[in-house]
């Protein structure tokens, strides 16, 4: 199974010739409208979308339950707080990034939107970042 990850430098280096060709002005490419573009996943936006919902779940259940839920319960210490804190902000971030890839890859709005400027990548990653702790934090109150 390791070796079959090796699928993703294929589709990731089409996408690259792909946006090269475009950014070039190659008349054929730039005629294909996005619509018509394959919505295809990367393998990784999945798993981070599933992956990191777990690892945040858990890291922030643990951190709930040290101060505010139970007291004295969980007996962290001062290292394992900032690990478990960076492990749920690294989780927000994950799932941030593979919702902005799920997005980008199935609408044609926010795919032109997303390819205007970086700027515009950063606010909707930060929006899906912050939609997925508030309603993690919904889960877990």
């Amino acid at each position: 199974l390791g070796l079959m990850q090796g699928i993703q430098v294929k589709l990731a280096w089409d996408d690259f010739t792909q946006q090269r060709a475009v950014g070039r002005g190659d008349e054929e490419e730039a005629a294909r409208a996005p619509a018509m573009m394959p919505a295809r996943f990367h393998c990784k936006a999945i798993d981070g979308i599933l992956e990191s919902n777990v690892f945040a779940f858990v890291a922030m259940l643990l951190l709930l339950r040290r101060k505010w839920i139970t007291p004295n319960e969980v007996v962290l210490q001062t290292w394992q707080m900032f690990l478990l804190y960076g492990s749920a902000l690294l989780g927000f971030a994950t799932t941030g990034l593979a919702l902005l890839e799920v997005d980008h890859r199935t609408s044609v709005a926010v795919q032109q939107l997303l390819n205007r400027s970086v700027f515009s990548q950063l606010r909707h990653l930060a929006f899906r970042s912050s939609e997925f702790a508030l309603r993690l934090f919904t889960l877990l109150a």
